[in-house]
């Protein structure tokens, strides 16, 4: 059985013994594994959104893009990494913890510094892809409880709507949990785009 196979059924385990037991394969047609895989990477993107989680967090030098152009006065434009989903941080030096002034723009990072350096969090796939992202096996069962919690809470509608509450109930705890794992490195969503620590 599959690592993914173990997020769905912890995912459905919340709502307590089910007519179709557990589900042993991806592959499996039972209406409530439709219903998994049509939300699980949306859970697997938002919950690996949350913290800067060890095992999905990357280090990249960026290069300047071919076309690069100031951009809403700033002088460099970098390509995002294929696998990016959210910045924790952007240097001009091989320093990690110092932070240089940048924005986000679309799949661009603008800034006034070169060379540039990214520390970010990648998307982590659920199912195996070819254009990159690490896989479910090298997720912690802390992240992987998660997800399987944010899941149950997006399922619940559909498969178990009375049952709603404690889903939310549950994934708070796997929350809670995880924000107590991860307390260096909570994320905090910034208030204007422009981050200026320096």
């Amino acid at each position: 059985m599959s690592s993914r196979v173990v997020i769905w059924n912890m995912a459905i385990a919340v709502f307590g013994p089910t007519e179709t037991g557990i589900i042993e394969d991806v592959d499996d047609e039972a209406t409530v594994a439709q219903w998994l895989r049509m939300f699980e990477q949306e859970a697997a993107e938002y919950c690996v959104s949350l913290f800067d989680w060890a095992e999905a967090t990357g280090f990249s030098e960026l290069g300047v893009t071919a076309d690069s152009v100031a951009v809403a006065d700033w002088d460099y434009v970098y390509d995002k990494p294929a696998d990016f989903l959210r910045i924790a941080n952007f240097t001009d030096v091989l320093d990690r913890s110092v932070e240089s002034k940048y924005e986000s723009l679309g799949k661009y990072i603008v800034s006034d510094e070169t060379p540039g350096y990214i520390k970010y969090v990648r998307q982590m796939a659920l199912k195996p892809s070819p254009g990159g992202g690490t896989q479910v096996n090298e997720m912690s069962p802390t992240l992987r409880h998660l997800i399987a919690m944010r899941l149950a809470v997006l399922i619940a509608p559909v498969y178990k709507p009375r049952m709603k509450t404690l889903a939310l109930a549950e994934y708070e705890n796997a929350l809670t949990e995880a924000e107590r794992v991860n307390q260096s490195n909570v994320y905090i969503e910034p208030t204007t785009k422009v981050t200026d620590v320096s």
